[in-house]
């Protein structure tokens, strides 16, 4: 029996023994991509499918194929890349960029609590999320959520804020076919609607020529971790602000109040945006009262109330295996 016989003898016992969801969420796609001396290397296709198999199901594919194969094995999972797969989307191959393209996805928090006390193992934004998606549609909803998920994964990884991901491996994430996302992120309608969730900007210079083969440096995406308020609601809250900002005694004091009323007084959710964009608490405070508020004590007021606004305790996890 050839290695390829083997593994998929392995593939159709593990589909009898296992249940039917995980076996076509985490087994099904996987592929031989090289035997030798016994040596097993078995293709998955992304890093969560690589930790769920090399976790769980080392053992039972070593034990599978020992027996097929009649001599002591080694199985290795890797990553390994796959055609992308058809979708209805105006496009064809031709119109993918070169596949040796990448992505610098950095990750922005702007309240250190977000980056440090709550470690997202799972995709979890605010509830408040909720407001932005009735704003950007599910489409633009999920492409957010697959650039959250990658910008977590920079920062989990080496402790940096910023890693270099294929086009592919965001698409994934977002659960998208590879097609569609090159579709998407190449309109500027969607960075319009997305503006103040992710912000993209081109490389400068464009090329790297200072290797003997130049490439393509890849275009930078900065995705907010901290979720901002969506236009109408920056519009409403730097309103109500400086409205009640001389009734109630000064900064700190409007500040404490906004912390303490009821959500549909301060961001009223028929709001309407005018001039404002979208923009996080800490940002619309510094803004109003940087000059007048010691930075400390800023940054401890505009947790306070993005908190009121987004408490901990109204958040939404989406796994990765619902993706």
């Amino acid at each position: 029996m050839d290695a390829e016989q083997a593994w998929q003898s392995a593939l159709g016992q593990l589909q009898m023994e296992m249940p039917k969801a995980s076996f076509d969420t985490w087994v099904r796609d996987t592929r031989v991509v090289s035997y030798e001396d016994g040596k097993f290397v078995i293709g998955v296709r992304n890093s969560y499918a690589h930790d769920w198999l090399d976790s769980r199901l080392s053992s039972t594919v070593n034990r599978l194929l020992m027996g097929m194969m009649n001599q002591s094995v080694d199985v290795e999972f890797v990553i390994a890349e796959t055609e992308p797969e058809s979708d209805n989307q105006v496009g064809s191959q031709d119109d993918l960029p070169d596949k040796n393209d990448e992505l610098l996805v950095e990750a922005h928090y702007d309240l250190a609590y977000d980056e440090i006390v709550i470690p997202e193992h799972v995709t979890v934004v605010p509830r408040y999320f909720l407001r932005h998606l009735r704003l950007i549609g599910p489409d633009l909803g999920w492409l957010y959520m697959g650039f959250r998920q990658a910008a977590f994964n920079a920062g989990a990884r080496r402790g940096s804020k910023r890693e270099r991901f294929s086009g592919k491996t965001i698409a994934i994430l977002s659960g998208i076919s590879e097609r569609t996302f090159w579709n998407r992120v190449g309109k500027a309608e969607t960075w319009e609607r997305l503006k103040g969730l992710v912000t993209t900007t081109e490389a400068s210079p464009e090329w790297d020529a200072s290797s003997a083969t130049p490439r393509r440096l890849p275009r930078r995406y900065i995705v907010a971790m901290t979720l901002p308020l969506t236009a109408p609601d920056t519009h409403s809250l730097r309103t109500w602000l400086l409205s009640n900002v001389e009734r109630l005694g000064g900064p700190e004091n409007v500040i404490e109040a906004a912390s303490e009323m009821p959500l549909e007084e301060l961001l009223p959710p028929d709001a309407l945006a005018k001039e404002d964009t979208s923009e996080t608490v800490t940002a619309i405070l510094h803004s109003l009262f940087g000059d007048l508020i010691p930075n400390g004590s800023l940054i401890a007021l505009a947790t306070r109330l993005h908190k009121h606004i987004m408490p901990d305790t109204n958040r939404l996890g989406v796994t990765h295996f619902f993706v």
